[in-house]
């Protein structure tokens, strides 16, 4: 059901609009990677050791996922890291 209402959005916005996705960046402690995750994009899985360069990388990896051209994207990017502190 949501990738039916995810179609409906991109089809939309091929006639001029925007298109809005949520991103999820988690930071991996055993991996010491940053992932990057949405539910709105089916197959978005990338990951990096640096989150600018995650960032980069799913500006790039959108278009090709969502098969959009000539659409403006507006990205909303969640950053999420928890680290453990002895005091």
């Amino acid at each position: 059901m949501r990738y039916i209402a995810f179609y409906a959005l991109a089809r939309y916005n091929t006639l001029g609009g925007f298109m809005d996705c949520k991103v999820s960046l988690t930071w991996d402690n055993e991996a010491y990677v940053w992932l990057a995750s949405s539910e709105d994009v089916p197959g978005l899985s990338l990951e990096s050791g640096s989150l600018d360069a995650l960032i980069e990388r799913v500006k790039f990896a959108l278009p090709d996922l969502l098969e959009l051209k000539d659409t403006k994207i507006k990205i909303d990017f969640r950053a999420e890291r928890v680290s453990e502190v002895s005091v």
